[in-house]
């Protein structure tokens, strides 16, 4: 209950026993209380003669002094914007204190997840430390091609293990809308055989090299032998 509320409840209750007006005279008194160019003790003065006229003739005299007694209302209405006031700053410093314990969590929350992020970088990057030159480029061009995440999984063939939820969408997304999993595989079948086809084409010249070069040390050798028989005989 704010202060207008609690002293209009208060005023409400000494109108009617003086047999008045609730809805007439509770306003206007209510106003002479609050009016701030003056001090409490001069409000309640003033709101005493104006009831005690207001009501003369109506109730008693007795009447009158019991309800109107100036000393009493001062330190009833001083009572409830002291109260009022208290309840007012209660009310601020539970709504400061909310707001910061809301940003104790949002720093928190905010916290954890930079921590989180990374933690999921340094665990990619000791993964791709980890991963075979082929297996690192077959990672790289689906998540370049398909839009897979970084952090999706791998097995040691390069094919996907594990993919977010989010993850899953963006990469439908990124190949074709309602694109289903057997292109996918496809594609990935695609990329094994293409690395495949290279990685027997490199060795395949790596034979060819190391070939040409034993016959070479061989015609070297033969050369050498050759000599040293001719100097024999000479």
């Amino acid at each position: 209950m704010n202060q207008s509320d609690a002293l209009d409840d208060w005023i409400r209750t000494r109108v009617s026993a003086l047999l008045l007006d609730e809805d007439v005279y509770t306003e206007y008194v209510k106003g002479m209380l609050q009016d701030e160019d003056s001090d409490i003790s001069a409000r309640v003065r003033n709101a005493c003669d104006f009831l005690s006229s207001a009501s003369a003739g109506v109730v008693s005299e007795e009447e009158q002094m019991k309800l109107l007694n100036a000393a009493e209302m001062e330190a009833q209405v001083e009572e409830i914007v002291a109260i009022t006031q208290k309840l007012l700053e209660e009310k601020e410093a539970s709504r400061i204190a909310e707001i910061e314990l809301q940003q104790t969590r949002l720093y928190e929350h905010e916290k954890r997840a930079a921590q989180l992020a990374r933690a999921k970088e340094q665990e990619e990057l000791n993964t791709r430390q980890k991963m075979h030159p082929d297996e690192l480029a077959r990672k790289d061009f689906l998540i370049r091609e398909y839009g897979f995440s970084a952090l999706a999984e791998f097995d040691e063939d390069g094919n996907i293990t594990k993919i977010d939820e989010k993850d899953k969408t963006d990469a439908m997304d990124a190949v074709e809308k309602n694109t289903n999993k057997l292109r996918v595989h496809q594609a990935q079948a695609g990329i094994r055989e293409k690395m495949k086809s290279e990685h027997a084409k490199k060795v395949a010249r790596e034979k060819e090299l190391l070939e040409k070069d034993r016959l070479r040390k061989e015609k070297a050798k033969r050369k050498t032998q050759k000599r040293e028989k001719q100097r024999g005989c000479g």
